[in-house]
């Protein structure tokens, strides 16, 4: 398999934690906290000669889609 063909991305985004939608008064502080305790990541895989984008994936789904197209990637969670 050609790996130059994809990029692997992942993210954490805020809005993704509830204390980071500020949405009943939540602080920056608080935010801050819940967005270090949380372990919430989302992965993408794009195919480069196309754009196709696909995703996004939680960490399961991702191994699936990996797999299924061929990329060898290991992903290691990080401790947060």
């Amino acid at each position: 398999m050609d790996l130059t063909r994809y990029i692997i991305a992942s993210q954490r985004p805020w809005d993704s934690i509830p204390e980071c939608r500020f949405l009943k008064g939540e602080t920056l502080s608080e935010c801050k906290k819940a967005f270090n305790k949380s372990s919430f990541c989302q992965y993408w895989i794009i195919e480069k000669k196309n754009e196709k984008i696909l995703g996004p994936y939680d960490l399961k789904q991702f191994e699936d889609k990996r797999r299924q197209l061929g990329i060898k990637v290991n992903i290691k969670e990080q401790s947060r």
